[in-house]
Formats: C-alpha cells, sequence, structure tokens
C-alpha cells in the first residue's frame, strides 16, 4: 500500500507541475532537480518564497540560481506568484480523473518510456509529459529524426519529403514532427503509410488537438503510435507555447531537418532549438526563387544547416556510414571516373577537381553531376567530395 500512495504522490505532482508552469520554466526545473517534484510541489503551496531559497540553498546550488537568474529572492517570489495562482484542486482532480480512467497517460522523467534525450533540456525540460496513444513507442525515439517545415508546402516540398521519410524508413529512424498543416502532416502520413513509427508534439492539451483540420491524422496518429504534450488537458495552444513546443521537436530528433521554411517560420526556431542543444541540421535546398525555401537557405548560408537531399545525406549527418563501395562493374563513365579519381575525403573546389581530373570547368560540372545522382559525390557551399568513407 505504501507503494501505491508513493506513486500516487508522484503522479499527483506531476500533475500539478504540468498545471502550474509554463512550458521551459527553468526556475522550476531547477527546483524540481534539487528537491525533487514532490517536495518543491509543496514548497510551492506553501505561499513562501523563503522556502525555496532555504531548499535551494541546502541543496548546494544557490550559486548557480544566482549566475542564470540573478536575484534569486525576486525569482523565487514572482514564480510563487505565477504559480500558486493555477493550483486549483479542481482543476488537478480533473486531470487526474483523466489519468485514472485511462484517457491519457502521464509519464515523468523516472518512467521507462520517458525519452531520455529530452534531458539534454537541462532545467527546461519539461516536468511530464501527457501521452494519447502507446507510451511505449515513445522507446523508438532513440533512433529518430525530427522533420519540419511550411505549413503551405509546394509540391516539390511533398516530394522531398515523402522520399526522405520512405528512405529513413527503411533503416528504422522514428518520425518526430509538430502535426501541423504542410509538412509536418506529409511526414506523418508518409510514416504512418509505411508502418513506421511516428510521434506528434502537440502544443496544447490533448484534448484540445490542433490544428482541428488535422485532427483525423492526430487521431490516426495515437491509435497506432502516439500524441504527446507538456500542457495538461484544457491547455489552450498559445504563440508562447508552439516556441516552447518546438524544443522538444528538436531534443526528441537526433537531428532536425527542415524540407521548407519561408524567412521567419516555426521550423526555423525548432532549427536554432536543435543547434543550442548540439543536434544537427540539415535544410533542403529548394529554388532560390521560391519564399518557401528561403528559410533552409538562410539556414545554409549562415552554417546553422548542412545542406542534404536525401535520407542518406540525412543519416550522415547524425554519423552513420553510408558509403558506397565502388567496383570494376561499375557503369560511370570516363569523365564520371576521371572526376571520381580526383576526388577525396576532405572538400575541394570545382576548380580543382577539374585541374586534378584534367577536365575543363564543364566536363568536370557534367561529371560530379553525374556521379551525385549516382550517390557517389557529395556537394556543399564548401565544394564536392567523395561520399562516404570506403570509397
Amino acid at each position: 500500500m505504501k507503494g501505491i500512495a508513493v506513486q500516487r504522490d508522484e503522479m499527483l505532482s506531476l500533475v500539478e507541475w504540468s498545471i502550474c508552469c509554463e512550458p521551459g520554466d527553468e526556475f522550476a526545473g531547477m527546483l524540481r532537480q534539487a528537491v525533487g517534484g514532490i517536495s518543491a510541489i509543496q514548497l510551492v503551496k506553501s505561499g513562501d518564497p523563503r522556502y525555496l531559497i532555504h531548499a535551494l540553498t541546502e541543496a548546494e546550488v544557490i550559486d548557480l540560481a544566482v549566475q542564470r537568474f540573478g536575484d534569486p529572492q525576486k525569482t523565487a517570489s514572482d514564480a510563487i506568484e505565477r504559480w500558486l495562482p493555477r493550483l486549483k484542486t479542481s482543476d488537478t482532480l480533473k486531470a487526474v480523473e483523466m489519468v485514472e480512467t485511462g484517457r491519457f497517460q502521464l509519464i515523468g522523467p523516472t518512467s521507462e518510456n520517458w525519452p531520455h534525450s529530452l534531458n539534454d533540456l537541462g532545467w527546461g525540460a519539461p516536468a511530464a509529459l501527457w501521452v494519447c496513444g502507446d507510451a511505449g513507442s515513445l522507446n523508438t525515439l532513440s533512433r529518430s529524426i525530427a522533420l519540419v517545415g511550411s505549413r503551405t508546402a509546394s509540391a516539390y516540398g511533398k516530394e522531398v519529403t515523402n522520399e526522405i521519410v520512405s528512405g529513413l524508413a527503411d533503416f528504422g529512424y522514428a518520425i518526430v514532427s509538430g502535426g501541423a498543416y504542410g509538412i509536418d502532416a506529409i511526414a506523418h502520413q508518409a510514416s504512418l503509410s509505411l508502418d513506421n513509427p511516428t510521434i506528434a508534439v502537440m502544443a496544447g492539451g490533448l484534448d484540445r488537438l490542433y490544428p482541428s483540420g488535422n485532427e483525423r491524422l492526430l487521431l490516426e496518429i495515437a491509435d497506432k503510435w502516439a500524441l504527446i504534450g507538456e500542457m495538461p488537458p484544457g491547455s489552450s495552444p498559445t504563440k508562447w507555447r508552439f516556441l516552447q513546443r518546438n524544443r522538444l521537436i528538436a531534443a526528441l530528433g537526433q537531428a532536425t531537418v527542415v524540407v521548407e521554411a519561408g524567412w521567419r517560420s516555426g521550423s526555423i526556431n525548432t532549427a536554432n532549438h536543435a543547434t543550442a542543444l548540439g543536434r544537427e541540421v540539415g535544410a533542403v535546398p529548394g529554388l532560390v526563387t521560391s519564399p518557401s525555401s528561403a528559410g533552409c537557405h538562410r539556414l545554409i548560408r549562415d552554417g546553422i544547416a548542412q545542406l542534404v537531399g536525401s535520407s542518406d545525406e540525412i543519416r550522415e549527418i547524425v554519423g552513420e556510414n553510408t558509403a558506397l563501395f565502388v567496383t570494376e562493374a561499375s557503369t560511370t563513365g570516363a569523365l564520371e571516373k576521371r572526376a571520381l579519381d580526383a576526388l577525396t575525403e576532405g572538400w575541394q573546389t570545382l576548380e580543382k577537381v577539374a585541374s586534378t581530373a584534367g577536365l575543363t570547368h564543364r566536363e568536370a560540372t557534367m561529371a560530379l553531376t553525374s556521379l551525385k545522382i549516382d550517390a557517389l559525390a557529395v556537394s556543399s557551399l564548401r565544394g564536392w567530395r567523395r561520399r562516404g568513407s570506403n570509397l
């Protein structure tokens, strides 16, 4: 009975933390990490910020609090002022009922299904995750790619997304996205059609699916895999929560890939979160005249993202060896063979390759383009190189 009581206390604290805090509240995360979620929520309920300060001092993290937040006394007072009014018994009981009746699941950092990649968010990690669907499917996220992009996807964006998902699915990569219109939805749909794991991260409560036009898709994801979010049922998907939701998408994927994105978009925000976490970022190029690809080109130009055009190149940026072996039976022509001989594992300019191979600029361009189509060469703003380490 004692074990059951402890489990219920833990579940109640997860519910209450998800209710009282906005996503990404680092002071809340610091407090939970210092004294544990159950004790921390009791300190909040006391209404006295001095207890919070005392707890941080006893845990020997008060100096870190000063470095991160400045005046800890003011930070604690402001936190109590933000959090306490939200801790209404009626809201807590409604949320608990949804867990106990099985409508949703609630998991915390100690759960066997907790995606450990979220811990990379440090104090900004969510206190808990609400889950609609199979919580066990979250274990597939140990091998996953976050795929995001424009809500107004072009035919080109749709084609590229389908090809990328298909290629990644062949190698067992789950797809993480945000369930939005456009690239997000296409990525989820492609994954579902292949019976490949796909997880959608929601910005609001799981009982208020957004966008409503994708409700059928989101319910299908929940039926086969899972919808997740850090906000409790009844929460609206506000602009701030969308921006903070993107940090979860970035943390859950081994890399974030942007297929299409405007100059200002949530996808750029997700890519920035991934960079802050030390995750690799890939961006798919498009026409230089296309507004839908302006954000991707900006990421590549600013050195935030690597140029990717296939699932193989995405697998490469997460460190997977996708090397192809060239044999005597290769069907490459004479120009291609000379260009391939001139390529190394390091980046070279087109002019350098042409000079080494004894080709004209035009011949080298044609040969390298052919090698890239055959997946024997890789290009970027830095130039050209052989694909993989075994060529």
